[in-house]
């Protein structure tokens, strides 16, 4: 399902098959997701990259709040990685916040300065893949 925020520029896509979730009452579960953004030119598949232009990057903040605005998990961003998307070259940043309570009408998750996305309970526990430009 696509979730368009045009505002900021951000897009949500949440996929099934890719990450892995537990499930505990009392442990909460473990969120995954990524963060796109186009990669350099130069840049092959497979290596390290880094966002010359925005200060997108490793140790950017991903903050989880619920409904009444409290946060119920936090994490960074992990180093970016150039995925080969045929036509485009993307710099993915990688996220997992561990312990996020279940049970909450929806869930709004934060990167850094760059935007967020509102996801309801049900896909939550879906990989949140965000893009961004």
């Amino acid at each position: 399902m696509i979730f368009p925020i045009t505002a900021i520029g951000i897009v949500l896509l949440s996929s099934g098959c890719a990450g892995t979730q537990s499930e505990s009452e009392s442990d909460g579960i473990t969120v995954n997701g990524t963060l796109d953004i186009s990669a350099t030119k130069g840049d092959a598949e497979g290596e390290i990259c880094v966002d010359r232009e925005s200060e997108v990057g490793p140790t950017m903040q991903v903050i989880i709040t619920n409904a009444t605005g409290d946060t119920v998990g936090a994490t960074s961003l992990k180093e970016g990685i150039v995925i080969d998307y045929g036509s485009l070259l993307a710099c993915q940043f990688a996220w997992s916040a561990d312990n996020v309570p279940v049970g909450e009408k929806f869930y709004e998750v934060t990167v850094g300065d760059v935007g967020s996305v509102t996801i309801p309970e049900d896909e939550i526990s879906e990989t949140v893949t965000m893009s961004l430009g």
